[in-house]
């Protein structure tokens, strides 16, 4: 239910599987369904994400805090453990930023010069994430593409990966967005 881009697949999809399962007690359902604005894909694609969910911080908060927290303690307790939790985030985040800073990852595209340039100025994990997606690119397509006088509009798809995406240039005011709503919105300057 996350992954589709098309609010009206998105709803027969959705119906689908309450048809399917004949779900009866719907109370639970109906309620997550009415926050689909905060968790459907389709439904946030004028938020700026970077491919997270918003469940996704939560959880992984929650999953740290559970290893520490039992039921039976009392508020003293309770607050000396979230003080533990939140003292070994803050050591982690410091290690990350001390090897973002001594360590370099390994170029995997060894002539590229964009990379060559990014590797120097991200920190490794959003390194390896810029380079996943300039590789991903060496495997896109253009499908269709149309011009009218304000807007380029490209049908973009991928080897080896279901779906495509709409690629869109406003000649006008110079930006690209795309139909994913990774990337928001890039002003190109020529």
């Amino acid at each position: 239910m996350f992954e589709f881009n098309d609010e009206i697949e998105f709803e027969k999809t959705w119906e689908d599987v309450i048809d399917t399962y004949a779900i009866h007690d719907r109370s639970w359902l109906d309620s997550i369904y009415k926050l689909k604005g905060k968790w459907a894909k389709c439904y946030m694609k004028n938020e700026f994400t970077l491919g997270v969910r918003s469940t996704q911080l939560s959880e992984s908060l929650n999953g740290d805090l559970k290893d520490y927290l039992k039921s039976d303690l009392d508020v003293a307790e309770f607050f000396a453990h979230f003080d533990r939790v939140v003292e070994q985030k803050r050591e982690e985040e410091l290690e990350a930023e001390f090897n973002a800073r001594k360590k370099f990852p390994q170029l995997g595209l060894k002539n590229s010069p964009l990379l060559k340039q990014a590797i120097q100025v991200y920190t490794p994990t959003i390194f390896r994430m810029l380079h996943d997606q300039y590789d991903l690119a060496s495997v896109a397509r253009i499908k269709n593409h149309q011009e009218d006088l304000l807007v380029h509009t490209y049908t973009v798809e991928f080897l080896h990966k279901l779906g495509e995406y709409i690629v869109s240039y406003d000649t006008a005011d110079k930006t690209f967005s795309c139909s994913c709503r990774k990337f928001g919105y890039y002003v190109a300057t020529f």
